[in-house]
């Protein structure tokens, strides 16, 4: 079973290795969600980046750097994804 503090430790080192991504790539990014709350479970965490960073997310996500992509869904608004990646 794994514990809170595990969960918030796996969430944390995931935020975190999303946000030094986008930095690096000079991602404009917001997280849409408070990042630093101890979450009973593990959940999405939910980012809005500007539209001429899309292929720059895409590249990173798809480089395997956050995790393994699962899938992508393109809405029918052009600029909005959702992916579903695999974290450790």
């Amino acid at each position: 079973m794994t514990g809170t503090n595990d969960i918030t430790s796996t969430r944390f080192g995931f935020v975190a290795t999303v946000a030094q991504a986008f930095e690096d790539a000079g991602v404009s990014h917001v997280f849409l969600h408070d990042v630093g709350h101890e979450p009973s479970r593990d959940s999405d965490v939910d980012v809005a980046v500007a539209r001429e960073s899309l292929a720059a997310v895409d590249t990173i996500v798809r480089t395997g750097r956050l995790g393994r992509l699962l899938q992508r869904f393109d809405y029918d608004v052009p600029w909005c994804r959702f992916y579903v990646i695999e974290t450790g």
